[in-house]
């Protein structure tokens, strides 16, 4: 004898629900990893590779939004805000990922700039 299962048929708001939640993780965890990726960014090679797996993972998360749409599953007015939501996303990615790169040169020439002076004085009082 086999089980049926009583499970009441998913409606269209059900699995527009779905893709929602759907999104709001691969967002998130697409997310974490380009985060990690920029952290451990060390040299600007490192950086240009960081850049790119940026754009890839935005294209990627776009074309999950395309097919949302496709499948009707959001409307239009819905794919344009998680346009915007991953353009955005993208800059600021972009901007972090920069930053982390500059930082640490720049901590390096004040490092070696404040050596240089602590050695001028160091020579002028001695």
């Amino acid at each position: 004898m086999q089980k049926s299962f009583n499970r009441p048929a998913l409606t269209p708001t059900d699995l527009r629900q779905h893709f929602h939640n759907y999104f709001e993780l691969l967002l998130s965890a697409e997310l974490n990893k380009l985060k990690q990726a920029i952290a451990s960014a060390n040299s600007s090679s490192e950086q240009q590779e960081v850049l790119i797996e940026i754009d890839c993972r935005i294209n990627y998360l776009r074309g999950a939004v395309r097919m949302g749409k496709l499948l009707c599953l959001i409307n239009q007015e819905e794919a344009k805000a998680n346009h915007e939501v991953l353009s955005s996303e993208r800059s600021r990615l972009r901007i972090e990922a920069t930053c982390c790169a500059i930082a640490p040169s720049n901590a390096v020439q004040s490092t070696s700039s404040r050596i240089a002076s602590i050695r001028k004085s160091l020579q002028a009082t001695a």
